[in-house]
């Protein structure tokens, strides 16, 4: 578990989600996987959480130049990763069992904050006792 495998991690996490969130931007519901025909409204609302997605994606990117640094970003993105997962138990549970691969990705968010944030603070916490 070395800095340099966090910052990789890192930096995938914020390609990914800058690319998804901008594709969401760009494409909206249609950028959704299945997703069928979606109203104005949700059209609407779909690009605008995309846009913040790609604002995490930059952050993120931004976070694995110095992660040892960055422990607000991280935390904050763990923590998001985790109400997002509760967001689909939540949507499985008012609308129906998703696509096998959603199901994927909510499995993945779960685990997100487990590694990341004790990776990070482990990171942190090592690069502060060698500089005393």
């Amino acid at each position: 578990m070395t800095r340099r495998r966090l910052q990789a991690l890192i930096t995938g996490i914020g390609s990914l989600a800058t690319v998804a969130g901008a594709l969401g931007v760009a494409r909206g519901g249609a950028s959704v996987l299945q997703g069928g025909d979606v109203s104005a409204n949700v059209d609407s609302e779909f690009r605008f959480h995309a846009t913040w997605y790609a604002v995490l994606g930059v952050l993120m990117l931004r976070a694995a130049r110095h992660p040892e640094q960055e422990t607000a970003v991280v935390r904050a993105a763990g923590v998001g990763f985790l109400v997002a997962a509760c967001g689909r138990v939540l949507s499985w549970r008012s609308v129906g069992k998703p696509h096998w691969f959603f199901r994927f990705l909510m499995a993945l968010e779960f685990a997100a904050p487990a590694v990341i944030i004790p990776w990070q603070q482990r990171i942190a916490r090592d690069t502060t006792g060698r500089k005393s």
